[in-house]
This record gives C-alpha cells, sequence and structure tokens, in this order.
C-alpha cells in the first residue's frame, strides 16, 4: 500500500468516526465505481448489493 493510499484510507477513517460521512455513503460510492468498470473490467463475478447496503446501515447504526 502506497502512502497515499494509506492516508486516504485514515481520512476517510477520520471522515466516518467524525460522522462526516456515513458506510452507507461510502459503499455506495463503492457500488458504484464497481459498476462503472464492471463492464470493462469484469473483475466481480457477483456483486451483492443489497447486502453491502444493508450491512452499511447497520454499520451507521452502530456508530451512532
Amino acid at each position: 500500500m502506497t502512502a497515499d493510499r494509506a492516508e486516504g484510507l485514515a481520512r476517510t477513517a477520520r471522515a466516518l468516526a467524525d460522522g462526516e460521512v456515513t458506510s452507507r455513503a461510502l459503499t455506495e460510492r463503492t457500488l458504484a465505481r464497481i459498476e462503472a468498470a464492471q463492464p470493462v473490467l469484469n473483475a466481480f463475478r457477483r456483486v451483492r448489493t443489497e447486502a453491502a447496503l444493508a450491512e452499511a446501515d447497520a454499520a451507521d447504526r452502530e456508530l451512532a
């Protein structure tokens, strides 16, 4: 992992802990990136969108 990527992850974790962003928002952003790249990369055999969003919502409830 590069230093830039580690800093980005640390910044995201701080924003999540500080309530500046939600788990759901991060998950939605990631799902959108997957959807955009999937036709070209075909990197995922199956994307469990509903399950991912449900888990993100549960994480948000725990953080509240």
